[in-house]
């Protein structure tokens, strides 16, 4: 199934969930099947990349779909107010994947809070939180404050969409990259061997936030990026690096370096 189908369904499943006539076994097949991680991060590229691609329609249904089950709690008339959200809970269980029934699949099940009644309320809190952030994750995505309205014209929507999508071939990460251009000097910055020398992760964010060249993301985020956009260069490569050009910059103070590649990179 391909990864907006997948969203698709998932947004399905979830509108209707009563709490009464939900097992256990079907809580813990939806947090295994439709794994929440693959949409919380929306600086991922493939996230944003299969958003941008979407039909219009699906757009809409997804988007929609997750509105209503947030909105009637997944089709519970339920107070939720008397827990905090600091509750614990958690469950664990053994599992038979050649059994083709969802409640002989899951078995041994040990809840925590142990009343199943409770647990399930608790879950349920969780689980409105975390709809809430995947659904204004495809909103930032794909630059949905709200639904899309019907009295958007298809013109509008496929040149917003074509714009959208040449943005992100030359800028992998809109979210954090003011442009395609600045993505590109930061790779070139980040490829050169010197830099890891001399440059610290910290201060290349605070660099190019206060030249406006990057949005404002925490810090977990940046590190994800970088890891996974830098290509590390070993220290041997290093090394070998400074005796083949006969640097002299290991003399100079650690802050001049990072202001020298900073500026010859992103600035000259």
């Amino acid at each position: 199934m391909s990864f907006i189908n997948h969203l698709l369904s998932f947004s399905s499943k979830i509108i209707s969930l009563e709490l009464d006539k939900t097992s256990v076994n079907k809580i813990i097949w939806l947090q295994e099947t439709y794994c929440q991680e693959d949409y919380l991060d929306p600086y991922c590229n493939s996230f944003q990349v299969n958003l941008i691609k979407a039909k219009d329609s699906m757009l809409e249904r997804i988007i929609s779909n997750f509105d209503e089950a947030i909105k009637s709690k997944c089709g519970n008339d339920i107070d939720l107010s008397e827990y905090s959200g600091k509750e614990h809970w958690d469950y664990e269980f053994e599992t038979d994947n050649e059994q083709g029934s969802i409640s002989k699949r899951y078995y041994d099940i040990k809840l925590t809070p142990k009343d199943e009644k409770v647990f399930k309320k608790l879950w349920l809190r969780h689980y409105i939180t975390v709809l809430s952030k995947i659904v204004s994750n495809i909103r930032i995505v794909t630059n949905n404050p709200k639904q899309v309205g019907i009295d958007k014209s298809k013109n509008d929507r496929s040149e917003r969409k074509k714009d959208s999508a040449e943005a992100i071939s030359n800028n992998p990460y809109p979210l954090l990259f003011v442009s395609g251009e600045i993505y590109e000097k930061f790779i070139s910055f980040c490829n050169k061997p010197m830099v890891h020398y001399y440059l610290e992760i910290s201060y290349l964010k605070k660099r190019m936030e206060h030249e406006s060249f990057i949005h404002r993301i925490k810090d977990n985020d940046f590190m994800k990026i970088i890891f996974q956009e830098m290509k590390l260069i070993s220290q041997k490569n290093h090394a070998d690096y400074l005796i083949k050009n006969k640097l002299t910059s290991l003399n100079k103070s650690a802050t001049e370096n990072r202001e020298n590649y900073f500026n010859h990179i992103f600035l000259d």
